[in-house]
């Protein structure tokens, strides 16, 4: 890089920096109080047990490019630790900064801690020292927390440093490839992916400093689809709601890649994509979250409707498809606080023949809801599901042609 590049890209910093810190209120207020239950101090994306084939962050990283562009100034975004201490350099040299972004302020004020104390260390073998320090300064900011969530730091540390391959402290020389690029500037930025006013205020920013992301690992965040609904309640819009559809706001590079991992079920994986397949990959990953609460509600009221799903799966099959068993599932059960986020992630991206099949069975999916809540007593407003019932049907066919998989919805698996 030469130097009239290296100091533009220096004031660009220093700009996008303190746009940042000037617009750091605004993010403060969205901190969501249900994320706030349990503190995800490190990443936990790696392998700890054999069966945890597919956790492979690792592999993520490697995708990188060698060497940051010339012409553009990049960001990379990363879900709370999302990986740091094991990829610093290779962050540093692809793009040129990176924003940590999260709902929790504690992750990131420990953060902010823990980086300051690694860029003061001397060797490889002061982690500790350094992890004590960090605790000692968060401690001093937050006084009022537990020796309990302190430990929690310390335990989630060890098995970090365990699982987590060629992390800064893992050996003399990815020490020395920290401290050469130690100075790389990281950002950290409370906010909800959740939230569509967080991801414009960010967007904004960072077209303002002509800065575009050309990285973003979302760990698991689109396992918890329910967060997302319940911070979007329902204005009658279906097609396209989904956990992933605020990060459209960012501008992002066109050769972005999008890590992603699924922490939830048997088989924990990592996936990485192009950011245009990026809403796609997100919105199998709520689907599986989805399903598994499926799988739960129809044992618990010995309905045949999860075993039945795969059924969708097969062309040949009579069975009805997944998004029309699942609506017939909450017309027979209207009350279940779940209906409303399945109901809506099941309706956000209908295939042709999927949205064909339910506008058959509206009228009857309807009945059969009325008629239940009838014999409940409830026979007050329209219920949720048959107003998104008549949405989804409102919408012209060509709007559900574009979803293209078959079927789109039953049982997510990349």
């Amino acid at each position: 890089m030469t130097p009239a590049i290296s100091a533009s890209k220096s004031q660009q910093t220093a700009q996008l920096l303190y746009d940042i810190q000037q617009n750091l209120p605004k993010f403060g207020r969205y901190t969501v109080d249900m994320c706030l239950w349990r503190n995800h101090w490190f990443s936990n994306e790696f392998k700890e047990q054999p069966s945890e084939w597919g956790l492979q962050l690792a592999e993520s990283f490697a995708k990188l490019p060698k060497r940051k562009s010339l012409s553009e100034y990049r960001i990379a975004i990363l879900t709370g630790e999302g990986g740091l201490s094991q990829a610093f350099p290779e962050l540093a040299d692809s793009s040129d900064m990176t924003l940590q972004l999260d709902c929790n302020p504690l992750t990131l004020q420990f953060q902010k801690c823990f980086l300051a104390q690694c860029r003061q260390a001397e060797k490889y073998t002061d982690k500790q020292k350094v992890l004590e320090r960090a605790i000692e300064q968060l401690r001093a900011v937050h006084p009022d927390l537990s020796d309990c969530q302190y430990g929690e730091i310390r335990d989630q540390f060890q098995r970090y440093t365990t699982g987590m391959k060629r992390h800064l402290f893992s050996s003399a020389e990815r020490f020395a490839e920290f401290k050469r690029c130690q100075d790389y500037p990281v950002q950290q930025i409370c906010l909800n992916y959740f939230v569509k006013e967080d991801l414009v205020t960010l967007s904004q920013i960072l077209k303002r400093n002509n800065a575009v992301v050309s990285f973003i690992n979302m760990s698991n965040t689109c396992e918890y689809p329910e967060d997302f609904y319940q911070l979007n309640t329902f204005r009658n819009e279906v097609d396209g709601v989904t956990p992933s559809q605020h990060l459209h706001q960012l501008p992002f590079s066109k050769d972005a890649i999008c890590a992603f991992s699924r922490l939830f079920g048997i088989n924990f994986i990592t996936v990485t994509c192009p950011v245009d397949k990026m809403e796609k990959h997100l919105y199998l990953a709520a689907i599986d979250q989805r399903d598994r609460v499926l799988k739960k509600l129809s044992q618990k009221y010995h309905d045949p409707l999860y075993s039945k799903l795969y059924d969708a799966k097969d062309p040949k099959s009579n069975e009805l498809r997944a998004p029309t068993k699942i609506f017939q599932f909450f017309a027979e059960h209207p009350r279940l606080e779940e209906s409303e986020w399945i109901l809506r992630l099941t309706a956000a991206h209908l295939s042709q023949k999927e949205f064909e099949e339910l506008r058959s069975h509206r009228e009857k999916i309807k009945a059969l809801c009325l008629h239940r809540l009838s014999h409940q007593g409830d026979e007050s407003a329209t219920p949720l599901l048959c107003r998104i019932l008549d949405q989804v049907v409102a919408h012209s066919l060509t709007t559900y042609s574009a979803a293209t998989s078959e079927p789109s919805t039953a049982m997510g698996i990349i």
